[in-house]
């Protein structure tokens, strides 16, 4: 979303939805670093290139957490 920060998009929806299982998904750790997201309240945070599994697993396990 180039247009768009996930970190403001996550937190304009858990601003609406507070108990959205919410999960960030970047290629740059820069512009938005993990420890930011987690305190937005995003629930998982990964880094692109993504393996074959790994959305699915993360999926899972926020659903899990929740």
């Amino acid at each position: 979303m180039p247009e768009i920060r996930g970190d403001w998009l996550a937190g304009k929806t858990l601003a609406i939805r507070p108990k959205s299982p919410l999960i960030l998904c970047t290629d740059d750790s820069a512009q938005i670093p993990e420890e930011r997201a987690r305190e937005i309240g995003v629930r998982a945070f990964v880094m692109k290139a993504l393996t074959a599994h790994e959305p699915a697993n993360t999926v899972r396990n926020v659903l899990d957490e929740t």
